[in-house]
């Protein structure tokens, strides 16, 4: 699996769209993924804004053979005003309610990994929630945790789930 930051937005708050650097990221992104020979077979997507148009700028991404909008890997809603989805959206939620959603994830990808072919897998989410996806309380994988993990903008980080 692919885990892809989405690209710069106006704002993590609110449901805000890319900025012009923002688009540029995106852009860039898709070249460096084509340069990388990436055949994708399904795009999962956080259903914030600035996930989505992040998609639609990296058009190697938007092609999929199967995209689906993945509410599980959306942005810590740590605030009511933080990450919004919706404008009656107005829970927020704590860090190990965050950590818990992450863990469905998996558990989901994983059940569905076992009832599809589906190779290449790209997921578009947030800095928040990749950052977490790392950290030992939901890690399935094997590696050594010594640090904060952090993606910049539009980058992206392979995991085997």
């Amino acid at each position: 699996m692919y885990f892809i930051r989405h690209a710069e937005s106006e704002s993590t708050i609110r449901d805000s769209p890319l900025t012009p650097i923002g688009i540029e990221q995106a852009i860039a992104l898709n070249k460096r993924l084509v340069e990388l020979k990436i055949d994708f077979h399904q795009l999962i997507c956080s259903p914030l804004l600035r996930a989505r148009q992040t998609v639609q700028y990296c058009s190697l991404l938007s092609e999929c053979d199967e995209i689906k909008i993945e509410p599980l890997c959306r942005e810590f809603q740590q605030d009511i005003s933080d990450f919004l989805t919706l404008e009656n959206d107005t829970k927020t939620e704590s860090e190990l309610q965050c950590r818990k959603r992450i863990q469905q994830f998996i558990e989901k990808r994983q059940s569905e990994k076992h009832e599809s072919k589906q190779q290449n897998v790209a997921v578009v989410t947030h800095g928040d929630w990749i950052q977490m996806l790392f950290e030992p309380e939901n890690s399935p994988f094997s590696y050594d945790y010594e640090s904060e993990y952090w993606l910049d903008n539009a980058d992206f980080v392979t995991l085997e789930i």
